[in-house]
């Protein structure tokens, strides 16, 4: 089974209209973590950018953002909390790659569970080798 960290990138073109080309390539990979043809991890900091993002830039309405979030927190997506163990790793990261912490984080998953990270983020995806767009998608 292929594997493959997510970002939130992606996983808000799953409820995206624009660019349509990349959301129904987005929606390919939702499909194949439904149906458990993929494993798929991400860091728990992925569901805080989600709805903030949907709250505060999409303006959803409560219902919306509920209905959503339960369905992420229910999908087969392998959540991983970081914490105080995994601060040198990440902390590495962010010093070789110049991103930020919150971008490090999916790096840095990534690096751990030996897959890349499919992402739509433009600075991300110049980094060869742990980062893969989703025109390289399984």
């Amino acid at each position: 089974m292929n594997k493959m960290v997510i970002d939130a990138s992606v996983v808000l073109k799953w409820f995206s209209k624009e660019g349509e080309e990349l959301a129904k390539e987005a929606r390919e990979i939702h499909k194949k973590i439904v149906n458990g043809k993929i494993e798929v991890w991400a860091p728990e900091l992925l569901l805080t950018e989600v709805l903030n993002i949907l709250a505060r830039k999409k303006k959803l309405e409560n219902k919306w953002l509920n209905k959503i979030m339960g369905r992420l927190n229910k999908m087969r997506i392998n959540w991983v909390s970081m914490g105080a163990d995994e601060i040198l790793g990440l902390a590495k990261i962010v010093g070789k790659y110049k991103v930020t912490a919150y971008d490090g984080q999916y790096l840095w998953l990534a690096k751990e569970k030996k897959c890349k990270l499919l992402t739509l983020d433009k600075e991300l995806l110049k980094i060869k080798g742990l980062a893969m767009g989703l025109e390289n998608r399984v």
